[in-house]
């Protein structure tokens, strides 16, 4: 565990020296490469996550929330809509780059962990709520989504809750592209055991259109997150299918610890 002081903030990096996962160490590569075009473009909070936020809102007791976990939250723009209501944030991200890139006030109370989702350093029910907003899509495996969610419980006090998004595999942006994966199905098994019909690279262009970073994705349909999150054994309090350009590229969870 390595503590840096940014800023007001205190800054935690609890990830290890070397990683082993490929797909991980891609990832950090390509948001150190676009962290400040990213925070440049998107320092407001996520408009698809603000509403669902105000979909849920009256489903969600916040007098009871104190303490809120912002996992793969990358400068905390979605906390943003938390800090009128005086909540303490615990923000935590893969890129150490986007978290020194946090956009939350210093005055707030709240602290940054450099971590990887999969394995979380904190305390068992320590936490009210959990955002996982459009992180584990990043993931390109069941296990580690599975573990993921299953962290997730863990940290979450009883009754808890947790929001989660991914993106949806039929949004209109990427239909045909699913179409034409699903058609070729035996084909990319052949190549790479471990594909799976869903899986997207996304590319990062700069203001000149030159492609600087890709990110994997993986793409869910509903089905296939209904049974990732009941194998975690989490109680599901709301599923919606909001946001984008067609207002329906995203796949919301509101999520119950019980």
């Amino acid at each position: 565990m390595i503590p840096f002081f940014y800023k007001k903030y205190l800054l935690i990096s609890v990830l290890p020296m070397s990683n082993t996962k490929s797909n991980l160490n891609n990832l950090m590569s390509a948001y150190s490469t676009i962290s400040e075009y990213y925070t440049r473009t998107k320092r407001k909070p996520w408009k698809d996550f603000k509403e669902y936020l105000h979909k849920i809102f009256n489903l969600i007791d916040l007098s009871r929330i104190q303490l809120i976990c912002d996992i793969g939250g990358g400068n905390g723009r979605n906390l943003i809509l938390f800090q009128e209501f005086k909540k303490q944030f615990i923000l935590c991200d893969l890129s150490f780059k986007l978290l020194e890139k946090s956009v939350l006030s210093p005055n707030s109370a709240n602290h940054l962990v450099n971590l990887e989702m999969t394995s979380l350093p904190f305390r068992e029910k320590s936490y009210d709520l959990v955002l996982l907003i459009a992180a584990v899509h990043h993931l390109d495996n069941r296990v580690d989504v599975i573990s993921t969610f299953t962290e997730i419980k863990k940290i979450l006090d009883e009754n808890g809750f947790f929001i989660l998004s991914v993106w949806y595999k039929w949004k209109k942006d990427t239909r045909l592209k699913m179409i034409f994966d699903l058609a070729v199905f035996p084909i990319k098994k052949l190549f790479n055991a471990n594909w799976r019909f869903g899986d997207y690279y996304l590319p990062w262009k700069n203001s000149e259109g030159k492609v600087i970073a890709k990110r994997y994705y993986h793409l869910f349909s509903r089905r296939e997150l209904i049974k990732l999150i009941k194998k975690a054994g989490f109680k599901i309090v709301d599923i919606s299918i909001l946001g984008g350009k067609s207002g329906s590229d995203n796949i919301f969870v509101l999520l119950q610890k019980n």
